[in-house]
């Protein structure tokens, strides 16, 4: 498991995961107009996205994981899982369900580098809706 730190404490500040700020690269060609990989990245959020959020409206779950928000959510992106679409055009859902199983949303940022953002990861729920456009193969190793 890598050392995790993060750039500062605003919200569009990113958690990083031995000083790389890509926790994992989502495949390219899935998603009409966007042919090459995206990194994907977590960053410090607030209420409504990232790390914050996940750890406000999740930590109990996050707990029972024994692990700190940022090396939970790295270790899901090491596993693969359907890719689903959302009534959001910028947003994703990844399935993931090896233990614990998981529900990543992800969305595409567009200002700045482009890239998938972590918006929240939480316990899957039982049925899910959308579409599925793909297939998150995991991170590859190094």
């Amino acid at each position: 498991m890598p050392t995790f730190t993060r750039e500062g404490d605003q919200p569009w500040h990113l958690w990083l995961a031995d000083e790389s700020p890509d926790f994992s690269i989502f495949p390219g060609g899935i998603i009409a107009g966007l042919d090459d990989p995206l990194p994907i990245r977590l960053k410090v959020g607030n209420i409504a996205y990232g790390e914050t959020h996940i750890w406000k409206r999740h930590g109990h779950w996050v707990k029972r994981s024994g692990m700190s928000v940022p090396s939970l959510v790295y270790e899901k992106l090491g596993h693969s899982g359907q890719i689903y679409n959302t009534e959001s055009g910028s947003k994703l859902k990844v399935s993931l369900r090896l233990s614990p199983s998981a529900l990543l949303v992800l969305e595409l940022i567009e200002r700045g580098a482009l890239h998938f953002s972590v918006t929240s990861l939480y316990a899957h729920p039982a049925h899910l809706d959308g579409q599925i456009i793909g297939r998150y193969p995991g991170r590859k190793q190094g």
